[in-house]
């Protein structure tokens, strides 16, 4: 039986994947595998630059098919002032938080439902 917090991420991950091949940029094997570590082991000094780059990416990718499910007509939930998301992002998203996940991609959902510091945003993301 699988971990349903390993099963929010995986499918987080998927759908960002999903995200970066209709965009012409599939994720590479190293940069899913990275997804994967705990973030306090993925952000040492050597992978930091790495680190930078793919959450900015993929802060990006995650928003922007957020935004294509949105434009779909996929039931959404009211996350804050000035961001809805669909639902199932959220739920996702949520469990992750909640259970404290440590792994990259739980810091990169972070950044994109919230202000994207490693890309020096200042204001979080809204999007209605």
């Amino acid at each position: 039986m699988s971990d349903p917090v390993d099963d929010s991420a995986e499918w987080i991950i998927g759908q960002i994947a999903e995200e970066a091949k209709l965009v012409g940029q599939p994720l590479s094997d190293d940069e899913l595998t990275l997804l994967h570590l705990p973030a306090a082991l993925a952000d040492t000094g050597d992978k930091r630059p790495q680190i930078l780059s793919l959450n900015n990416r993929l802060v990006a990718l995650a928003r922007q098919r957020m935004v294509h499910a949105k434009a779909m007509g996929q039931p959404c939930t009211k996350v804050r002032r000035g961001l809805r998301v669909p639902t199932d992002w959220y739920y996702h998203y949520t469990r992750m938080v909640e259970s404290q996940y440590s792994g990259v991609v739980a810091s990169i959902m972070q950044n994109a439902m919230q202000a994207n510091a490693m890309s020096g945003e200042q204001k979080n993301w809204t999007s209605r």
